[in-house]
């Protein structure tokens, strides 16, 4: 390994950072290629009746993220019917309801 890295240490930058390029590539093909397979092959796998309070148990950190972006799409849904459903009357009362009083502070 030190002869390599001495032979690389010789050779003139552009080359250097060609194999740098290279080496890169070649490594990130890899990690993709091992995370896709892991991807697909956790996809493929047959849980056609596991319930939902099931698959939460399961802890497996692509299905926690999936609830979690639909938790959050179900409340922004939720919220948004929310406002659809207001009227002029309903945003005086709730703005009047959220005012708070401040109290000045003096700057000496």
């Amino acid at each position: 390994m030190e002869k390599f890295i001495l032979k690389l240490r010789e050779k003139p930058e552009n080359e250097r950072k060609k194999i740098l390029v290279i080496s890169l590539i070649i490594s990130m093909v890899i990690i993709g290629g091992i995370w896709i397979y892991s991807v697909t092959h956790s996809f493929t796998q047959k849980d056609e009746k596991v319930t939902i309070e099931e698959k939460k148990g399961n802890k497996k950190p692509f299905q926690l993220l999936g609830f979690r972006f639909k938790d959050t799409y179900e409340n922004i849904l939720a919220n948004v019917n929310k406002a659809k459903i207001m009227t002029d009357d309903n945003i005086e009362n709730i703005s009047n309801d959220k005012v708070i009083d401040l109290i000045p502070v003096n700057k000496e």
